[in-house]
């Protein structure tokens, strides 16, 4: 059967746009997207700058390319990563989530007057499949938080690198869950796992 696999996979494959990126989502004076790679089993997180940083968002915005268009940043690239690991997975790269933990936070308490945080924060779990995952980028566009599964198990270890040139900032967090959040600038909620290893403080 293992020459029949193949050749279904390889069709499968055939047929797959490798060289691509996803739809860019532009917050403050970056566009933020995925690269997908020919050849390549993760995708690259990259940012553009916005030719012109005064320019509102509108639902007719466009991320400029070609030439003349600002260089591509490679925030953080999966493959690179990912050597050396038998399973890889990186959650909470998620760009749009302060404004989805804003509403979701505000429909809760609307449907219960009693829902916590930490409740509403668990809702946020999107898996590693997400096909609008993003950066998980401070408010100020200067730090990446990210959570890191290398086993496969679901127990995160978190990382914050400077944006521009990937530098580790502080210590990682060990054995988490991939709910992050920013609080301004520099502050990140994170969520801790019990010793049965279910989420339990934020």
């Amino acid at each position: 059967t293992k020459p029949l696999e193949d050749q279904i996979y390889a069709e499968i494959r055939g047929r797959i746009k490798e060289d691509a990126i996803s739809a860019p989502i532009r917050r403050g004076p970056y566009y933020y997207y995925e690269r997908n790679l020919e050849g390549k089993e993760y995708v690259q997180h990259c940012r553009r700058g916005v030719s012109n940083n005064g320019t509102q968002l509108s639902v007719f915005d466009v991320m400029p390319t070609g030439s003349d268009a600002p260089p591509e940043h490679v925030i953080l690239d999966e493959n690179i990563k990912a050597e050396g690991h038998g399973y890889y997975c990186v959650d909470a790269f998620k760009v749009i989530v302060t404004s989805l933990l804003s509403l979701l936070v505000f429909r809760c308490s609307l449907l219960t007057h009693s829902i916590s945080l930490f409740e509403c924060l668990l809702l946020l779990d999107f898996p590693c499949s997400q096909s609008f995952s993003y950066s998980q980028v401070s408010m100020n566009n200067k730090l990446v938080a990210y959570a890191e599964d290398t086993k496969g198990d679901e127990i995160y270890h978190a990382y914050v690198i400077d944006a521009e040139t990937g530098t580790l900032v502080g210590k990682p967090l060990i054995g988490v869950t991939s709910n992050l959040e920013w609080a301004g600038d520099t502050a990140l909620l994170y969520v801790t796992m019990d010793a049965t290893l279910r989420p339990e403080k934020v």
